[in-house]
């Protein structure tokens, strides 16, 4: 079957500040680059979307080529002209678009705040370290499997949502210092000593581990909290007596620890 999209022009909405897209390929969007400078929100859902660089980025292709995609000590820094940057987008959602990379057009949003790039077919986390602002991340239903370096990448966030992709092994996630709520539901997790990479964040404060093959081990939950009781820091935020949970403790898989399992746990 043929799809015959329509091409339309954006030009004409001086004002424009959201723009939500269902169903159509932002080749047929035209002139929406001249917006970069008031737009504050893009949603492209269900179309195809695998070259945002065209969208994103069309006049820096020198520069374009030139960026690395995580952060690299020793690496010299490629500075991006400003007139290039999406100064006021702080809310991306790219959903069932068939992206298989996050590309180098997202170092030309700085001040992105939310990004959803759910439902994709992306298999390494990567050019996101521009996005300094970055405070939310959802990458379910992905093709995620290497979390090694990912805080070259996204080192500030403190919500990321990783369900359903296709990670085994957490070394790398230790290092996302800021981060309070991590979403690892649907993976291939199948050992408890992997949940160590988890223990040392120092803000946790919601872990899902739901469907995974660990979970359907004996004495899971008990299992996962006695991780977490074996390495506690007593300088964490989570050792504050004035959380509404167990202050060395998780809300693991959206429960919070019960006094049963407080008992089996001493």
């Amino acid at each position: 079957m043929l799809y015959h999209f329509i091409v339309f022009s954006v030009g004409i909405f001086n004002s424009l500040t959201d723009l939500s897209l269902d169903g159509c390929p932002p080749s047929t969007v035209k002139e929406l680059y001249k917006h970069r400078n008031k737009l504050k929100s893009l949603e492209i859902i269900n179309a195809g979307a695998d070259d945002l660089r065209l969208l994103l980025a069309p006049d820096s292709k020198e520069t374009y080529a030139k960026l690395p995609p995580m952060a690299i000590p020793n690496q010299p820094i490629v500075e991006i002209d400003p007139k290039y940057l999406w100064n006021s987008l702080t809310s991306v959602n790219i959903n069932n678009c068939g992206l298989s990379v996050i590309d180098k057009s997202f170092h030309y949003l700085p001040n992105l705040v939310n990004l959803n790039l759910s439902h994709n077919s992306i298999g390494k986390i990567e050019n996101l370290q521009n996005c300094s602002a970055l405070n939310y991340v959802n990458l379910s239903y992905n093709r995620i499997f290497d979390l090694t370096y990912l805080d070259r990448s996204l080192g500030k966030v403190i919500t990321i949502d990783l369900s359903y992709n296709r990670i085994d092994n957490l070394h790398g996630i230790e290092h996302l210092l800021a981060v309070k709520d991590i979403d690892l539901s649907g993976n291939k997790i199948n050992d408890f000593p992997t949940l160590t990479f988890l223990t040392t964040l120092p803000f946790l404060q919601k872990l899902n581990l739901a469907n995974n093959p660990i979970s359907l081990l004996p004495c899971y939950r008990l299992k996962v909290f006695t991780q977490f009781l074996v390495t506690v820091d007593p300088t964490c935020e989570r050792s504050c007596s004035d959380l509404p949970f167990d202050p060395a403790l998780p809300i693991l898989d959206d429960i919070v620890i019960d006094s049963n399992e407080r008992i089996e746990l001493r």
